[in-house]
């Protein structure tokens, strides 16, 4: 109503629900997450890995925050609205990489719907971030109960063959913020050009 009256425009407001809701809403509780949990679980307490770790948790609470702010604003339904965020919140989650990525390859539809998927680029930072400069002692069970000898790995050894890329966690940490930008955009475009008053 407000906005119908000309008492503000709409970058007014989206610039007001970025700052009231995005920031507080969506950057303070990862932050404030990885500050109480990081190193109860024993993750690496190198301050860059654990810095990376945190960039990554705020980049997509951002990402999903401003999909479904986008989302909530071209829908006026809620009950479908509700359905189309769920529904892109499972496929960012099915092409996140942790069931699949070791078997698209460049051009493959699997390959073009996961590089679609902001969690995949999350997904491979935060497995590289934790396994590089790690090593194990793997003893893998063999069927029938039988177990070898354990042998040492590297993190970087395990992180590769699970084809992760070890050099691109600066792409990656980029390429989740293409995606802000293009959904705080897209949410921008939406609000000047669709949302109208209903008298």
């Amino acid at each position: 109503r407000e906005l119908a009256m000309g008492c503000y425009g709409t970058t007014a407001y989206f610039v007001a629900k970025v700052t009231c809701d995005l920031l507080p809403l969506r950057v303070l509780p990862p932050l404030i997450f990885t500050a109480i949990v990081y190193w109860q679980v024993g993750l690496q307490d190198e301050p860059v890995v654990v810095a990376r770790f945190a960039a990554t948790l705020v980049m997509v609470n951002l990402c999903a925050a401003t999909l479904a702010l986008g989302v909530g604003a071209l829908v006026r339904n809620t009950a479908l609205a509700n359905l189309i965020a769920s529904t892109l919140s499972l496929y960012e989650l099915l092409f996140c990489g942790l069931l699949s990525h070791n078997v698209a390859s460049d051009g493959s539809v699997l390959y073009v719907l996961q590089r679609g998927s902001f969690l995949n680029y999350a997904f491979e930072v935060l497995a590289v971030n934790e396994m590089v400069g790690t090593s194990y002692n793997l003893a893998p069970k063999l069927p029938g109960g039988a177990t070898p000898k354990s042998f040492p790995a590297s993190g970087s050894v395990i992180a590769a063959t699970f084809g992760l890329d070890l050099d691109h966690m600066t792409i990656d940490l980029t390429m989740m913020g293409i995606f802000l930008g293009m959904f705080l955009a897209l949410t921008y475009v939406i609000l000047a050009v669709f949302v109208k008053e209903r008298r």
